[in-house]
Parts: C-alpha cells; structure tokens; sequence
C-alpha cells in the first residue's frame, strides 16, 4: 500500500484512511492533525524534503494503527465494570513498547497484561480521589 503513496495529496488520502482504523474517539482528533499538517506543508517545493516528510509521514501512521492495535488486544482482557472512557485514555498512553511486546508469547503476554492492569487499576484510584 505505501508503494502507492507518491505525491502529497495521495499521503493525505492514505493517512485519511489509516485514520479511519482508529477507534472512533480518536478520529477527529487525527483527522484534524493530518489536515494541519498538510496545510503546513502544502507550499513545500523541494522534491528531497516531500518524499521526506512522505516517508515520516507513513513511518509514524505504521507506529500510530499498530498502538491502537496493542491498545485494543489489552482493551479485551479488561473486565468489562472496569471499562470506562477513562481506562481507555490510560491505555492510549502506555509506550508503544508495553504493547508491542504483547505478540511475542502467551507467558509475556499475561505477564505485560498483569502489569498493565495494575497501571490501570493505579490511574483509576487516583483519579477517584
């Protein structure tokens, strides 16, 4: 798929339907930032800096849908009387790291998640306080 991003406006086509792989909640969100973003650049003329901002562009896209990947494996272990607007902005947080890790093993992946759960289970009593 990015062998067809080339020029400018079909980045922006690309990452308008990257976006649309989010969960709801954050669309508008990038919507808006990849909007700003090509109007920022729009009177870019250099032909090495284009393909670098395209390059960038689909390298932080690829690192964006694969965290909201890991955040919605995680999503599924949460009990759902835990599940609240608020627990998923906290996942939304954790590094890329936690979450990647998730795939190598079973052992790893309950070992990561108990440890997520914790943070969680942290960040929602702080924030009843």
């Amino acid at each position: 798929m990015h062998r067809t991003v080339k020029t400018p406006v079909s980045l922006y086509k690309h990452l308008l339907r990257c976006i649309k792989q989010l969960p709801k909640e954050s669309q508008e969100h990038y919507k808006h930032h990849v909007r700003q973003s090509y109007a920022s650049h729009c009177d870019e003329s250099d032909p090495v800096r284009i393909q670098q901002i395209i390059d960038r562009a689909l390298q932080d896209a690829k690192w964006l849908t694969e965290k909201f990947k890991g955040i919605i494996i995680l999503w599924k272990f949460i009990p759902s009387s835990s599940k609240t607007t608020n627990t998923a902005k906290q996942l939304a947080c954790l590094p890329l790291t936690n979450i990647c890790t998730i795939n190598s093993s079973l052992k790893a992946q309950l070992e990561i998640l108990k440890i997520t759960l914790n943070k969680v289970n942290l960040m929602v009593n702080v924030d009843q306080k």
